[in-house]
């Protein structure tokens, strides 16, 4: 999980023409611009919020590309998250974009040999909000948790950044 500490006070000095620069200590505006993806249009915080896909085929550069300026997006503006590593080149991937962030430090490793653990179950059953301790919830985390680990056989740990 990444925490927002380590953000900047503001996402980046550049970011003008009409688009939102939220200081660390103010709730998010959901208009707040994220990444510039031409000279007119920005990436959202409310789009961060729906879901992004990104198309390609092998070796299109879904991963250097896209995903690679998606990713320094989220670490800059403070984004917390889990990383699950279906490959084993996934952590150093996640290793360096942290790096590059300056978010090194808030990186968390999951997995054999690491130290660290979650208890989901207890988590969801002792958080405050909604939907907190409800059972349908839980069953409902476990089984999209299920599908995802049998879908993917998971390699080199897992990652999370707080």
């Amino acid at each position: 999980m990444l925490s927002s500490q380590g953000a900047p006070k503001h996402l980046d000095a550049r970011l003008s023409g009409g688009v939102r620069l939220a200081p660390r200590d103010a709730p998010w505006p959901l208009d707040l611009g994220l990444l510039r993806l031409s000279s007119r249009d920005w990436f959202m915080l409310q789009d961060a919020f729906s879901a992004t896909h990104i198309f390609g085929g092998l070796g299109s550069g879904k991963t250097t590309g896209s995903g690679q300026s998606l990713a320094h997006a989220y670490l800059r503006a403070g984004f917390g998250g889990v990383v699950l590593c279906a490959k084993a080149s996934e952590r150093e991937t996640w290793e360096r974009y942290a790096k590059q962030t300056g978010r090194t430090k808030d990186l968390v490793f999951f997995g054999p040999g690491c130290g660290n653990g979650f208890n989901l179950i207890d988590y969801e059953m002792n958080r405050e909000g909604e939907g907190a301790g409800d059972i349908d919830n839980i069953a409902k985390i476990l089984e999209e948790a299920l599908e995802t680990t049998t879908a993917n056989q998971v390699a080199g740990g897992r990652l999370a950044v707080r």
